[in-house]
């Protein structure tokens, strides 16, 4: 069974982990299937969970991985007005 919050007190890796310094060794792919992964696991969750912490590391890596470009909302572009015909 896989343990979803870990105890900094038992092993180096878990401390690395409890604490999020693990996102920078992990590949792109392994933070999207985590961060996949974790979401439905927080419906009926406090929201101080460490659960939701996580979540949000999570984004914020992606965020700084894949830049500002895919997760900036588009620009509105301004409507330009027809022109009618002229007869």
């Amino acid at each position: 069974m896989t343990v979803l919050v870990p105890d900094p007190l038992q092993s180096d890796r878990q401390y690395a982990r409890f604490y999020h310094l693990d996102l920078g060794g992990l590949e792109t792919w392994e933070l999207t299937e985590e961060l996949n992964y974790l979401r439905p696991l927080l419906w009926g969750l406090d929201p101080q969970h460490w659960l939701r912490e996580r979540l949000q590391m999570l984004e914020k890596e992606l965020a700084k991985r894949r830049g500002p470009a895919l997760y900036e909302p588009s620009r509105k572009q301004i409507p330009k007005v027809a022109k009618g015909v002229d007869l």
